[in-house]
C-alpha cells in the first residue's frame, strides 16, 4: 500500500520531469510579460534616460541648424563662400560663377542629407526617452 509521502514524493517527481512544449512556454511568457517586473526585461532601451534626453535635445539643435544652413546655401548666402571649397585658377569668370553655384547647390543638398539623419536621431532619441520614461514611474 502507498503512504501519503510516497505519493508526494511521486508527484513531486513527476512534475520535476515534465517536459515543456515550445506553447507552454509562450504562455507562460505572455502571462508573466505582464507584470511589472517582467515588463522590464521585455524593455527595448538600449540608452538611459539622460542620454536619450540629451539625444533629443542634440537632434533637434542640429536639425534646425542644418535645415538654415541649407536655406542660406540654396539662397548663396556670401557668408558661406569659404566652405565652398573652390580649387585652382579659373580660366575666365563663367567657369568660376558656375564652380560657386555649384558649390552652394552641393552644399545645400548635403545639409538637407545631414538634417534627414538628425531626424531618425531624433526618432530614435524620442522612442528611448520615451520608453525610460514609462518604466521610471513603475513600482
Amino acid at each position: 500500500m502507498e503512504t501519503p509521502r510516497d505519493k508526494e514524493t511521486t508527484k513531486r517527481s513527476l512534475e520535476e520531469s515534465r517536459i515543456e512544449t515550445p506553447l507552454s512556454v509562450v504562455k507562460k511568457r505572455t502571462c508573466l510579460a505582464q507584470t511589472p517586473r517582467e515588463y522590464q526585461r521585455f524593455n527595448m532601451a538600449f540608452c538611459g534616460y539622460k542620454v536619450s534626453l540629451c539625444g533629443l535635445v542634440l537632434s533637434a539643435w542640429g536639425l534646425i541648424q542644418l535645415f538654415f544652413m541649407a536655406i542660406f546655401f540654396y539662397l548663396k548666402s556670401p557668408a558661406f563662400i569659404e566652405d565652398l571649397g573652390l580649387e585652382g585658377p579659373f580660366a575666365n569668370n563663367d567657369q568660376l560663377i558656375t564652380a560657386v553655384n555649384r558649390g552652394f547647390q552641393q552644399n545645400a543638398f548635403n545639409c538637407l542629407i545631414a538634417a534627414c539623419l538628425y531626424i531618425i536621431t531624433l526618432a530614435v532619441s524620442g522612442w528611448q526617452f520615451y520608453l525610460n520614461q514609462k518604466t521610471t514611474y513603475q513600482v
